[in-house]
């Protein structure tokens, strides 16, 4: 992974904070959309993966992957209030 250069002045773009492309050599994150789909896909596999865990009656199991859910529904969210 390259690493960015230390003379860069980070900016403010679309709540999260990016050094100008010209001074790194590293990929900018995705746009808002795809942070949004990305969460709501991964919300959307630990959702079926606790229930399928949830169906074969190991509840440990379960808990872990909604816990997972949860994290992806909060990312969801936050993006969707704009914070």
């Amino acid at each position: 992974m390259a690493k960015a250069n230390r003379e860069c002045a980070p900016t403010q773009t679309d709540s999260v904070i990016c050094c100008p492309l010209e001074a790194v050599d590293i990929e900018c994150p995705p746009p808002r959309a795809d942070r949004l789909s990305n969460a709501r896909r991964n919300y959307e596999r630990y959702l079926a993966l606790a229930r399928a865990e949830t169906q074969i009656g190991n509840t440990v199991g379960a808990e872990n992957y909604y816990q997972h859910a949860e994290h992806y529904f909060r990312l969801m969210s936050s993006d969707r209030r704009g914070t």
